[in-house]
């Protein structure tokens, strides 16, 4: 371990830096981890197994959706946790037609690669994932199917488009065709630590002890090596020793300035498009840009690449203020839906939780699959409206209901096209059309 000053203040003022420091970096894969943690202990999944299997979730993400935060409500979803400790996992991809679909794939630190038809094509055929070690131990004939993991333990979230009437049925029909398959003395549920995911964002002691476990169970990325050892002082890691009491008040304070940061930076992820509009970029590959990394992971775990889902949030209408429903109505027009080879949506949030916002219509977005269309200029307009609740009559497919607080919202582009990829599409800015507090004087 590094060196501790001996006088009290010097030493809280390190270990107080130092837990800013590891909050800001460990903080996607101790979010990672604590959801699997949940995984393998919390839910009854693949006929008791934990590792290696999909667990294909029921329904499309509502309110009570809570894995992680702001999910789309435009593709069912399944979990899968990998373990290669033990070998090469083997992914079989179905026929998928024309179907959208996608295979994230996850290393322990956030960092995505995708299997979909824009990498993979639409099936049938299969994947085997492995470390860079195990490829080169395959049979000769199976090395070109191989996609290496930077690490041990992988993330699969699995997303499959619903469409239509029997979208649902027909989306889970499909799901449930894609495979893991694993060696037979695969990893067991003892390998993984039970952690408290509602602490591990509230309390340094519980963040602590969940990246300690993140590290033993995958290591360290080797360029990262020299930065993470010295959260040895903290306490976390192979060799370090637990840190004194009366130092954890101060690793508290440094924890609880780090996701301070993390929360107020939500609305800044991307590039500011001068409309209130943000363009979100590298979701799942932000490198060493660690503050980007948490900020993203914290706003919602499992972002699709950009190739896959090029996407805009907005937290705030055209005057720059805080989206939010005790204003008024909000209204936003797009000059011509959004390039896209697949689908798009619009889906709100409350600003607080990033759940999906519970309305009474069960409305939780709206786009290209929920019968809205575009007027006689190619314009679409829709109407973001906290009154919707209270009418008698359902509106129309262009309103989407608001909470009567603050909310954002994002706009979700599957299979972008180029011109949208490349800036040549943006949505408008968000107008306030009902003044709420003007009207009440």
């Amino acid at each position: 371990m590094d060196l501790v000053p001996c006088g009290q203040p010097q030493a809280e003022k390190l270990i107080e830096n130092l837990a800013f420091d590891a909050t800001i970096w460990g903080l996607p894969a101790v979010l990672q981890y604590a959801q699997l943690s949940d995984f393998v202990w919390n839910r009854s999944v693949g006929g008791g197994e934990r590792i290696n299997v999909f667990d294909h979730r029921r329904g499309l993400a509502g309110p009570e959706f809570s894995e992680f935060r702001v999910p789309n409500v435009d593709t069912l979803y399944s979990n899968g946790w990998i373990s290669l400790s033990a070998g090469p996992v083997e992914l079989r991809v179905p026929d998928v037609g024309e179907k959208y679909y996608t295979v994230n794939l996850f290393d322990t630190f956030g960092n995505a690669s995708n299997v979909s038809s824009r990498t993979f094509g639409n099936g049938p055929g299969r994947v085997v994932l492995c470390t860079a070690e195990q490829a080169h131990e395959l049979p000769a004939d199976r090395r070109a199917e191989a996609m290496i993991m930077a690490t041990p333990i992988v993330w699969a979230l699995l997303r499959v488009q619903v469409a239509g009437a029997d979208g649902v049925e027909e989306a889970d029909r499909l799901r449930k065709s894609f495979e893991l398959h694993a060696p037979a003395a695969s990893a067991g549920a003892d390998q993984i630590r039970q952690v408290d995911s509602e602490l591990v964002e509230a309390q340094w002691a519980e963040f602590a002890k969940t990246l300690d476990a993140v590290i033993e169970l995958a290591g360290v990325p080797a360029r990262e090596e020299g930065l993470v050892a010295r959260y040895r002082t903290l306490g976390i890691g192979p060799g370090s020793v637990p840190l004194d009491a009366d130092l954890r008040d101060a690793a508290q304070r440094g924890f609880d300035a780090a996701m301070e940061v993390v929360r107020e930076s939500r609305s800044q992820l991307g590039r500011p498009l001068g409309t209130g509009w943000t363009k979100v970029k590298d979701k799942g590959s932000h490198g060493m840009n660690f503050v980007a990394r948490a900020v993203m992971n914290n706003v919602g775990l499992g972002a699709n690449v950009v190739e896959e889902n090029a996407s805009f949030n907005a937290y705030f209408d055209a005057a720059g203020a805080q989206l939010d429903g005790r204003n008024g109505a909000y209204e936003l027009v797009l000059n011509e839906e959004p390039p896209v080879r697949y689908f798009w949506s619009l889906t709100l949030y409350e600003a607080d939780s990033g759940r999906v916002y519970g309305n009474a219509w069960g409305r939780y977005s709206v786009g290209s699959e929920s019968g809205i269309h575009p007027g006689p200029n190619g314009e679409v307009r829709i109407s973001i409206d906290p009154t919707f609740d209270s009418k008698e009559v359902e509106g129309s497919p262009h309103v989407l209901p608001a909470p009567e607080g603050p909310f954002f919202v994002v706009i979700r582009n599957y299979g972008p096209a180029p011109r949208l990829a490349e800036g040549g599409w943006q949505p408008g800015a968000i107008e306030l059309i009902h003044d709420a507090a003007a009207a009440e004087k």
